[in-house]
């Protein structure tokens, strides 16, 4: 929440627009917004030479991952025309999703960037936390259907869905020992947010099928590394990692984790398409 909203937002806010999200485009406002909440981490002019090296570096993580050397047309690279370069991209020429590519790398860049040496440490990453709040709020601001979650973009469909099960599923899988099954989930938000609902529902299966992997190695529990999801189901409830009392309570949600996802993988992703092409709709990724 911004700390001066405008009456005009406020109007439209308390006019009960619908949950309805948009996903193929970044408002020019939002980019020029995002420019703001970099630059004011950076508000001293002792600080200037570290504003121009968290630029600079995720300036030059953008490009090679992209196989770009430059990205206007800016005469000169020093540290001043990097900048530049980056900034002039960013809010005129990216496509929605080089700017949410943008986005997601300065955060990660902000995250592991040495502690300002002029605040400590413990006060840099508070206001980094400070500054992925003000950029969600600005999403939301926006209607633009994507949140930053652990320093990663993820694709909101339900602000409910979000905030009661992926967010809270992320934090559990950032603890030790879930490293795979957390590989896995983010890498099954990141094709379904670029339109890959197959590689998503495939991974997403994966993280289940890891998840459960992982408390048995936590717990001790006996496995077979090649179990499908019903044997290692069938291994939790044997363990009773969910008390034996509660099963008939729990049936529901065996029922829908035994032959829900893992099926509509089988039926979208898990198998060759043959002769005609197949098309998995969104919303059975999302469920997924």
């Amino acid at each position: 929440m911004s700390d001066y909203p405008l009456y005009s937002k406020r109007v439209n806010a308390a006019s009960g627009q619908p949950d309805v999200y948009v996903y193929d485009t970044i408002p020019r406002e939002l980019r020029v917004q995002t420019v703001y909440i970099w630059d004011k981490l950076f508000p001293e002019a002792h600080l200037v030479s570290l504003k121009k090296r968290f630029y600079n570096t995720f300036r030059d993580i953008y490009c090679e991952e992209s196989g770009k050397l430059q990205l206007t047309n800016v005469q000169q690279m020093g540290d001043y025309y990097k900048m530049q370069d980056l900034k002039g991209f960013f809010l005129e020429f990216a496509s929605p999703m080089n700017a949410l590519d943008i986005i997601e790398i300065s955060f990660r860049v902000l995250r592991d960037l040495n502690s300002n040496p002029h605040i400590g440490k413990p006060r840099w990453i508070e206001l980094v936390n400070e500054s992925v709040e003000k950029l969600n709020s600005r999403f939301k601001e926006h209607s633009i259907g994507y949140l930053l979650e652990g320093f990663m973009l993820v694709r909101v469909d339900s602000q409910y869905v979000h905030s009661e099960v992926v967010k809270p599923c992320l934090n559990l899988l950032n603890k030790a020992g879930f490293e795979g099954a957390e590989q896995e989930f983010v890498e099954a938000h990141e094709h379904y947010r670029a339109g890959r609902t197959e590689a998503a529902m495939v991974s997403a299966i994966k993280s289940m099928e890891s998840t459960l992997k992982c408390i048995f190695e936590l717990k001790g529990w006996s496995y077979k590394p090649a179990d499908p999801f019903k044997a290692l189901l069938d291994n939790a409830f044997r363990n009773e990692l969910i008390p034996s009392y509660w099963e008939s309570h729990f049936s529901g949600l065996r029922a829908c984790l035994e032959s829900g996802a893992p099926t509509a993988r089988n039926r979208n992703a898990g198998h060759g398409q043959g002769h005609e092409i197949r098309i998995t709709p969104p919303h059975i990724a999302a469920f997924t």
